[in-house]
This record gives C-alpha cells, sequence and structure tokens, in this order.
C-alpha cells in the first residue's frame, strides 16, 4: 500500500487483505489503533477503516473515532479526496466513511 500510495488497486490485494484481518485479531488491532490515532490522516484512516470494515464489524470506539473524521471532513471547502482499495473507486474521504458505515455496501468483497 505504501509503495502505491492512493492509486493502488488490485481486488486479489483487498481480497487477501480482507482474508488476513478476518483471521488476525492482532492485525485489526493495529488497523483499529492506527484509525483512531490522532496522528494518522483522514485519507489514510478511511482506506484502512474500509478495509477492516470489509473484514470484521467495527467497534464502538473506532466508529466514534470514524464519525469525528468525516463531521471534520464535511466542514472542509473541499474535502480530502482518496481512492478506496475495496472498491477500487476515487471518492471523497466522507463518502468513504459513509459506505465503511453502511453494512449493507455491495462493492464489499
Amino acid at each position: 500500500m505504501a509503495a502505491w500510495s492512493d492509486t493502488y488497486f488490485d481486488p486479489q490485494f483487498a481480497r487477501a487483505v480482507i482474508r488476513r484481518l478476518r483471521r488476525d485479531a492482532s492485525a485489526r488491532t493495529q488497523l483499529e489503533t492506527s484509525i483512531t490515532s490522532g496522528q494518522t490522516p483522514d485519507t489514510s484512516a478511511a482506506l484502512r477503516a474500509s478495509l477492516l470494515a470489509a473484514a470484521y464489524p467495527l467497534k464502538q470506539h473506532v466508529a466514534e473515532a470514524l464519525a469525528l473524521r468525516r463531521q471534520k471532513q464535511v466542514l472542509l471547502p473541499a474535502p480530502d479526496m482518496t481512492h478506496d482499495y475495496v472498491s477500487g473507486t476515487d471518492l471523497p474521504v466522507p463518502l468513504l466513511l459513509l459506505r465503511v458505515f453502511d453494512p449493507g455496501d455491495p462493492a464489499s468483497p
């Protein structure tokens, strides 16, 4: 992910990450810690949350942290854009976070 930045999209990669998150509690914990950290940019947190939500239901404290990030992004004159690894689409961070909160997202593998 770091090597390709926000333009990387490989459905097999996304599926592999999601499978890993489903079976590895420590990987989920690391992602949750990163998502809730104030040091993590909103775009990175949203991308990680997208992968996490596709693998596992979000914990309450993670969902609350993402809701705060979404609210902050909505208040910006122009919200940050990102490339979602799960769906392979470019979209504003607030929209990605809305999709993360939607358990019926058809783009989830």
